[in-house]
């Protein structure tokens, strides 16, 4: 993505929310909390971390550059690492430490999935923020039930959180792709889900954020057809008819 097109993105989207997120920190990303920035936005910065620890590296310099830039005002240190198996918790631990030594006074932060949040007592010990991912869609749980499963899940992370800010780092539904269980996709579906979880986060006083601004073609060769539909906006930029109602 150009710069152009990035700043053109958040331009999009800058009347409707407080923050941004990126996952990764790179040639492509990197000038993302600025442009939030200019846009009166704040902006959580990720370093995508995986197997191969040289790029591991020059995201996390990246990521701490951008900082003493004054462009970042969460740090995100990797998104769904352990889930995925890429590191041991030792190792995303290390990397933890090293970003909060080289920029203290920035909130540190990692993301994954609940479960991995809650078998995990170690990373929440050294985080500041614990950011959790909610995705009853892959579990297979129809929309109507779905906000009944996030609310037992955030009860258990915010129990095992001991008092630290928990935020939703990603939720959302796709309006398009494979039934999963009883969990389908839909148009429809993805615009009551965005409803039914905003009302929610509002009245139990949840931040979060909602995964995705933007629909993205290319996720679907990662994970199906359903992962080119997971945007509020379409590919082009326009907003989804189907989820103006938490807008307007």
């Amino acid at each position: 993505i150009t710069d152009e097109e990035l700043k053109h993105r958040i331009g999009l989207i800058a009347p409707y929310t407080q923050w941004i997120r990126t996952f990764g920190c790179n040639d492509d990303l990197k000038e993302a909390g600025m442009f939030a920035h200019n846009k009166g936005l704040k902006s959580a910065i990720s370093a995508w971390l995986g197997t191969d620890l040289e790029e591991n590296r020059r995201q996390i310099d990246c990521l701490i550059n951008e900082a003493r830039n004054g462009h970042v005002d969460l740090f995100i240190v990797g998104s769904e690492v352990l889930r995925r198996g890429d590191l041991s918790e030792s190792k995303l631990l290390s990397y933890i430490e090293d970003v909060k030594q080289q920029v203290p006074g920035i909130p540190v932060a990692y993301a994954d999935v609940y479960g991995i949040i809650l078998s995990h007592p170690a990373i929440v010990q050294a985080i500041d923020v614990v950011l959790v991912n909610y995705y009853p869609y892959w579990e297979g749980i129809k929309v109507d039930q779905a906000l009944a499963a996030v609310h037992t899940w955030h009860q258990q992370v915010l129990s095992a959180s001991n008092g630290k800010r928990v935020i939703v780092s990603e939720t959302g539904w796709p309006s398009a792709g494979n039934t999963i269980g009883e969990a389908v996709p839909s148009a429809e579906n993805a615009g009551l889900y965005f409803l039914n979880f905003v009302s929610w986060a509002r009245s139990n006083n949840v931040e979060y954020f909602f995964f995705s601004a933007f629909d993205e073609q290319w996720k679907a060769q990662d994970e199906g057809p359903q992962g080119a539909h997971w945007g509020i906006w379409d590919q082009s930029g326009h907003l989804k008819p189907e989820m103006e109602a938490v807008f307007y």
